[in-house]
């Protein structure tokens, strides 16, 4: 499947007979299998195989929206050490979207389980970015605060997660304000952000502060227990659950 280490991995939706597994190597490639292809070991064949990036890839992240019932989609973000940001369709040979200037050196890439044109992105800088894949030439918003102005250069990865407060994203009860939880570097705590994805006014145009200038600051924050001494890495969200790893 893979010429190198695999650094990261999602699935999609399914029972055992239809899962797909997504992994992104350190042979730069991105690769789709099915769970039960996984079982025969070498033998495993892939059904879909990217080659846009020119580096490690440290993410990937399959598209699936929480609505009436789990929906899987063909597509895939990815984030790489060539600095390139991508979304891919396992329809296609090649990536439909590329963005070469979303971060220094992105690390994550996370999309919304609810509003299907909607993502965040994450890397070895002080901001988070929230975009609309309909269109790319700048972030709908902009997120900071949550890393410690004495940090200079960051070195460790910190993957933002989306919270939803209902328990499925049905369009009766989604509400207008959204949730984004992260950690950082040297901060003990986690952050909480929080804005209004529908009234962001990425395309009616209405807002006086210029796409992709619109940034928010941290609505809240908690620090972690003293015993946890370390940086929150990984976020899982479950409702209105999180469990969070610490090195």
């Amino acid at each position: 499947l893979h010429r190198g280490g695999i650094f990261s991995m999602d699935i999609s939706a399914g029972n055992s007979n239809d899962t797909r597994v997504c992994t992104g190597s350190k042979d730069k490639t991105v690769a789709v299998t099915t769970l039960e292809s996984i079982t025969h070991g070498k033998a495993c064949k892939p059904l879909f195989v990217s080659h846009h990036h020119s580096a490690k890839v440290g993410c990937v992240a399959m598209q699936q929206l929480q609505l009436n019932s789990i929906f899987s989609s063909q597509l895939i973000g990815s984030a790489s050490d060539d600095g390139l940001v991508a979304i891919h369709d396992e329809r296609c040979n090649t990536a439909v979207a590329s963005m070469t200037n979303a971060h220094e050196k992105p690390h994550s890439i996370v999309w919304h389980p609810c509003k299907e044109h909607l993502f965040m992105t994450a890397g070895y800088d002080e901001v988070i970015k929230l975009w609309d894949k309909r269109d790319l030439s700048v972030p709908m918003l902009s997120f900071s605060g949550h890393v410690p102005l004495t940090i200079k250069k960051q070195k460790r990865i910190h993957r933002p997660a989306f919270i939803i407060p209902t328990n499925k994203c049905n369009e009766s009860n989604v509400n207008k304000d959204d949730y984004i939880l992260s950690g950082s570097e040297q901060s003990g705590c986690l952050s909480i952000f929080k804005y209004d994805s529908d009234t962001s006014q990425h395309n009616d145009g209405a807002s006086d502060t210029p796409l992709g200038e619109e940034k928010i600051s941290v609505f809240s924050r908690g620090c972690l227990p003293d015993k946890l001494v370390g940086d929150v890495g990984s976020i899982a969200i479950h409702g209105s659950n999180a469990a969070i790893a610490v090195d």
